[in-house]
């Protein structure tokens, strides 16, 4: 496993931070999981529940694509973009669900 983690490193070297195609995977992975959290917590209308089903769908895509080789292949401008998409998409999910009213009146 060490020669795997090496030739990756050797592969991603002067990749910034975060532009790799495991991080890119991940934060995909994490973006579908709070469109599927912000889904459930039911607090949408129906065009916007049709809009976090497609958001999974494409994360889940986006995941399947960071996870293959030709990944790798594209330029490090379109991946930071991808990048910054993910890092934007993820911080308006959190924010969605934050203003979502609570399920019950009771303090807990």
């Amino acid at each position: 496993m060490r020669i795997l983690d090496w030739l990756t490193g050797l592969w991603n070297r002067g990749c910034p931070p975060g532009a790799d195609a495991r991080s890119i995977g991940l934060m995909a992975r994490e973006v579908r999981e709070l469109a599927r959290a912000a889904l459930l917590l039911g607090a949408c209308d129906g065009d916007f529940a049709a809009r976090l089903l497609r958001i999974q769908a494409e994360m889940e895509e986006l995941e399947e694509l960071a996870a293959r080789p030709r990944f790798r292949r594209l330029p490090l401008a379109q991946r930071l973009g991808l990048r910054e998409s993910l890092t934007q998409s993820r911080k308006r999910l959190m924010q969605t669900m934050q203003a979502a009213p609570a399920a019950t009146q009771r303090l807990q």
